[in-house]
């Protein structure tokens, strides 16, 4: 009887409907998209079905702090992949002192499969998490295999035992992601997470940083060892900043990955991808993620550059098409080039010489589904991109 048991209850886990308001049937080529804090409440099942979510828009999600009497937003499961496409929510507030496994995703499930669930080109601004054991911004738990690739969060983070600025707890991979959260915790309070669950070798952290604040028993600017229980954490290429978070106690992270506030703001220190993936305005702040249009000016924004191109892009967000001017102060050969989120080029709109002044190129955009593109203009000496949102 205890096999038919097992794979009656298997039938009617995976048999549980999983209704979603928004756009998108879930799968890889149709996406759920969520546009608003509602839709990105109903993120989630547990009924072992493998979905794939699309952030299609920036979010504020002020509005959580007064769900659920003042508990705010309620941490959801995820078992797939979401993609946040360059896309922030700000202003998220959880108030769960008394749950584990709180942030904005409570549970990313593991597998000891072929799938992992990933998470990737996701901000989160100005939170404020409150929580007990394991407790992340960007999540609680994140099981086996489990995989965040450019994502970064600040605000504030608290919980009780286990609390990181992106997780609390994890087994999978972190990649080209940070957080600058002020960290909170009674004991083992980590910068990026809190420990490193011990299966299969543990967790990794590959050209991350972290730049908060840490308050709590055994801190670690990176991680904790979680009082000698976590498991191993392959540690490439990442950093903190020494200076700026505030504990006195010795970081448990085993190695020396601290550095001074001025070596975090010169791109020397990193040994990273500072031109499609990182940017940085050097000695003045800590590197930012391209995806998320966070860098500062640069030389070719400026009043003396060749090229320019101040945000000239209307209307955006657009539905069927939009106009992309730009100026050059001399006759150039210019190429304007459409990117979808991926880094995959679509089309090139303008491949040629042009005179000198004001330009402008049409983007037809009603072959391509709703989503986040980027358009790159480039001449001789200067290029500039930005982001581009279709809606339809």
């Amino acid at each position: 009887m205890k096999p038919l048991r097992t794979i009656l209850l298997f039938f009617i886990l995976t048999s549980i409907s999983y209704s979603f308001s928004g756009k998108g049937s879930g799968t890889k080529d149709d996406p759920y998209q969520i546009t608003n804090i509602k839709e990105m409440q109903e993120v989630g099942t547990e009924n072992f079905n493998y979905y794939y979510y699309n952030l299609m828009n920036d979010i504020d999600a002020s509005e959580t702090r007064n769900w659920d009497s003042g508990r705010g937003f309620k941490p959801v499961y995820l078992y797939g992949v979401f993609d946040g496409q360059g896309c922030i929510i700000k202003n998220l507030y959880i108030n769960r002192p008394d749950d584990s496994e709180v942030g904005l995703f409570g549970h990313l499930a593991g597998d000891y499969g072929i799938h992992g669930t990933k998470v990737r080109r996701l901000g989160i601004e100005n939170c404020e998490i409150i929580g007990g054991h394991s407790t992340g911004a960007l999540c609680g738990f994140a099981g086996l295999h489990t995989r965040i690739d450019e994502c970064y969060t600040t605000g504030i983070v608290k919980g009780k035992y286990v609390v990181g600025g992106l997780f609390g707890e994890i087994n999978g991979g972190i990649n080209n992601s940070f957080s600058t959260c002020n960290v909170i915790s009674e004991n083992y309070a980590g910068g990026l997470f809190g420990v490193s669950t011990e299966l299969e070798g543990g967790s990794s952290l590959y050209y991350c940083y972290f730049a908060g604040k840490l308050e709590g028993q055994s801190s670690g600017g990176l991680y904790t060892d979680g009082g000698g229980i976590g498991g191993h954490v392959h540690v490439n290429c990442s950093y903190y900043d020494s200076l700026a978070i505030g504990t006195q106690h010795p970081p448990l992270t085993g190695k020396s990955y601290g550095k001074t506030t001025t070596d975090m703001m010169k791109s020397f220190t990193f040994g990273w991808d500072f031109q499609t993936i990182w940017c940085i305005d050097e000695g003045r702040d800590y590197p930012k993620l391209r995806i998320f249009d966070r860098c500062a000016p640069t030389s070719i924004n400026e009043p003396h550059a060749d090229l320019q191109s101040n945000e000239n892009a209307y209307p955006n967000p657009f539905s069927t098409h939009t106009t992309i001017k730009y100026f050059l102060k001399k006759p150039e050969f210019v190429t304007t080039t459409i990117f979808n989120s991926l880094g995959e080029i679509l089309e090139t709109l303008v491949n040629e010489e042009k005179t000198g002044g004001e330009h402008s190129v049409l983007f037809n955009s009603e072959n391509y589904p709703s989503g986040i593109y980027f358009y790159f203009i480039q001449n001789s000496e200067d290029a500039v991109s930005m982001k581009l949102v279709v809606v339809h």
